[in-house]
């Protein structure tokens, strides 16, 4: 599960970057350039939270696997 986040943060990181080029290309006004880039920044933490709480919610289901697992093992003795 490591690596798979490794992968998307690297693909997140080209995505901005291929972003990033798109607004300093076509952004009409300064005032334009700096919302769009304060929006990367907006989706960068959106993105950085979900992959928490991906983790989080992952290591739930690991957990309740386990007592499940336990239970039924002391079920079949």
């Amino acid at each position: 599960m490591e690596i798979q986040f490794i992968l998307n943060m690297e693909s997140l990181e080209i995505l901005e970057r291929k972003i990033r080029e798109y607004v300093d290309k076509n952004a009409k006004t300064a005032e334009e350039h700096n919302r769009l880039l304060e929006e990367i920044k907006v989706l960068r933490e959106n993105v950085a939270s979900l992959e928490a709480e991906k983790e989080r919610l992952g290591t739930r289901v690991d957990n309740m696997i386990r007592i499940i697992e336990q239970h039924l093992g002391e079920e079949s003795v």
